[in-house]
């Protein structure tokens, strides 16, 4: 018999989303679920809908707290989960039907304990694949694939695992890109990874894929996830894979603030911004270029030439490549 899967669903103010993501999880080809809406202190009409379908299936559990953010409601579900297996949806986004089947198929059949498919970005309408080719890490190859940010990714979303890999996972509260400062704990806990490329989890933008919306405390909060992990990381001797994930997630701020100009007028912010500047100088080596993208050493070394003129013309290059993408 097919075991019971946890699915934890903070809820938080969602109440335009949250119908179209509960009947994802309600009509999943994988029946025996435990469904569990947290709702983080909603003040729109969220609870109310979570009590209706709760009331229709019996899988829904419906719980509440005071408002304390999604990493607190992540913590809460994960004690209250009473299945072998736990994964996560946020109540914005929608899920292809099969995607728990998908995933469980996958952990059962490649007897691994963290199973992880592809995301499909959307606005309006989405659309999954599932070509469910599949690859297998152990885990110091999943933990470089990670910090590539390509196939495994810092969701906590898309993702199956054995409950036993969260029995020491804590989400920090009140901080932001918490996600980060967590996912690789999965792998960490795990021995073997499965990742199929099938698209099955749908992440809702709500604004512009161009411009990103950053501020003050998500660049401070995200360096200290950042540091976090990779302090946790040495220890599976893959120096060089943080170094280049460092070079690239302090080019990815660099990005942002081009976008988000205002911030650099906070003088102990521009101090911090400063200091990530003469840093990448120091970690962008020889051999560190050799490892990224064609693309990323370009954008470095336009930064490293001109701070200013690479915060002219980044916003032109998004814009001229999402008409490409809308082409």
């Amino acid at each position: 018999m097919d075991e019971l899967i946890s699915i934890i669903v903070p809820v938080y103010n969602t109440e335009k989303y949250l119908k179209r993501c509960i009947e994802s999880l309600i009509h999943q080809t994988y029946s025996n679920l435990e469904i569990i809406l947290i709702n983080d202190g909603s003040k729109d009409h969220s609870k109310e809908i979570c009590l209706e379908f709760s009331k229709k299936d019996k899988r829904i559990h419906y719980l509440e707290q005071t408002n304390q953010g999604a990493a607190s409601a992540r913590n809460f579900g994960i004690k209250q989960a009473k299945g072998a297996y736990i994964g996560f949806v946020d109540s914005d986004d929608v899920i292809s039907l099969d995607m728990f089947s998908t995933l469980y198929h996958n952990l059962v059949t490649y007897q691994a304990d963290l199973s992880i498919c592809e995301v499909v970005r959307f606005q309006k309408e989405t659309s999954f694949t599932n070509s469910n080719h599949i690859a297998i890490y152990d885990v110091k190859e999943a933990l470089q694939v990670l910090l590539e940010d390509k196939k495994i990714c810092s969701y906590s979303v898309n993702k199956l695992c054995k409950k036993e890999l969260l029995q020491n996972v804590q989400y920090p509260i009140g901080k932001l890109q918490e996600d980060v400062g967590t996912v690789y704990q999965f792998i960490t806990n795990a021995k073997k990874i499965v990742y199929s490329d099938s698209k099955l989890y749908g992440y809702y933008t709500r604004e512009n894929s161009v411009t990103t919306s950053i501020s003050e405390k998500f660049i401070y909060d995200y360096f200290e996830m950042i540091e976090k992990r990779a302090k946790d990381l040495k220890k599976y001797n893959i120096d060089e894979d943080i170094t280049l994930n460092r070079v690239n997630v302090i080019l990815g701020m660099f990005i942002d603030l081009s976008q988000n100009k205002h911030l650099l007028k906070n003088q102990q912010l521009k101090q911090f911004i400063n200091q990530k500047y003469q840093e990448l100088k120091k970690l962008n080596t020889t051999s560190i270029q050799k490892r990224n993208t064609k693309k990323h050493n370009l954008l470095i070394r336009i930064l490293l030439w001109n701070r200013r003129i690479f915060y002219i013309i980044m916003p032109l290059y998004l814009k001229l490549k999402e008409k490409k993408k809308k082409s």
